[in-house]
């Protein structure tokens, strides 16, 4: 596996697996019942609302059924980053689980684990308590990398005190943001004793996020994609798929082998073992300029995930 260094120095494997959200929806009855009349209301008033963005029913089944295998898989074949979050209910536990508590064959140590600060524990000034939260669900006294999920309005600059009070106390190893535009980056950085050391936030061939890249190359902070694929919306371009035939590899696989070359560390998500293996192997092939320029002109902004200029954080 590839690293990318921080700017603090912290090694970051430069490919890894994000977790998504797992509702634990199998233990909890209720929430089953609640969730198909939801589903069903929404087949009757809202023909066709139930598309890929949205967790259905049969999603958070297998979500619930996949995680901890598929990221026990990745783990016993060199996979050593794992993104998560509070937001992602029980995802951290299913990691802790997944791992066997860190016992046996998994060892911290050898692990880099993200997670993140809720937009509620930024509103209601409760982010060192979530980090105490996220802590407990993972099993661990530490996070490599610790992030405001969402720049939140009115709140995620006070929230950066906090953070940098967490990195220097040593429960996070690296600090950083998520769903930042160069403003949110730039108002941080004028009241920041400790400049972010990351920006994860939404990026793929079709959102390509030159403006935020820039800025985050000029000071020196690293961008990390999430939705690196983007849902394979994209894997319907010509261009994309020739060069994935051309090399002999998958879509998905050329795509974050982009990122790699772009300078980003991506973290794709599957309930797919097979294709959360596939997209470990990027390290066998190199994609030429003509390749990354004609992956260029795809960006078109389309995004996936609501903009942070016009969202609802109450909702996030």
């Amino acid at each position: 596996m590839e690293n990318f260094t921080l700017s603090n120095g912290l090694s970051i494997p430069a490919s890894g697996y994000g977790t998504g959200i797992a509702n634990g929806i199998s233990h909890h009855p209720l929430r089953i019942i609640k969730r198909l009349i939801k589903e069903t209301a929404k087949r009757i008033l809202r023909p066709g609302s139930l598309d890929g963005s949205h967790y259905t029913l049969a999603k958070d089944f297998r979500k619930d059924r996949m995680l901890k295998t598929v990221a026990r898989t990745i783990a016993q074949n060199g996979c050593r980053l794992f993104d998560t979050a509070r937001a992602y209910s029980q995802s951290e536990s299913y990691l802790r689980e997944a791992f066997g508590g860190w016992q046996g064959d998994f060892h911290r140590e050898d692990f880099f684990i993200i997670t993140k600060a809720t937009n509620r524990a930024q509103r209601e000034h409760t982010v060192m308590a979530d980090l105490e939260a996220s802590l407990a669900n993972l099993g661990t006294d530490y996070v490599d990398l610790y992030l405001l999920h969402w720049p939140q309005e009115g709140a995620y600059l006070d929230s950066w005190k906090v953070m940098e009070e967490i990195y220097a106390s040593g429960k996070a190893k690296a600090i950083g943001v998520c769903n930042c535009h160069v403003h949110h980056l730039e108002a941080l950085m004028s009241v920041a004793q400790v400049a972010p050391m990351v920006d994860e936030l939404e990026c793929h061939p079709f959102l390509q996020q030159h403006e935020v890249r820039d800025y985050c190359r000029a000071h020196n902070i690293q961008l990390i994609a999430h939705t690196p694929t983007g849902k394979m919306s994209s894997s319907g371009s010509d261009v994309l798929r020739g060069i994935s035939a051309r090399l002999g590899v998958g879509v998905s696989q050329v795509i974050l082998r982009w990122h790699y070359q772009m300078g980003d560390v991506s973290i794709p998500n599957s309930t797919n073992p097979e294709h959360a293996l596939q997209n470990m192997n990027i390290w066998g092939f190199e994609l030429t300029d003509d390749d990354m320029n004609a992956i260029r002109g795809l960006d078109c902004g389309k995004r996936i995930w609501p903009d942070p200029d016009n969202c609802d954080f109450n909702k996030l």
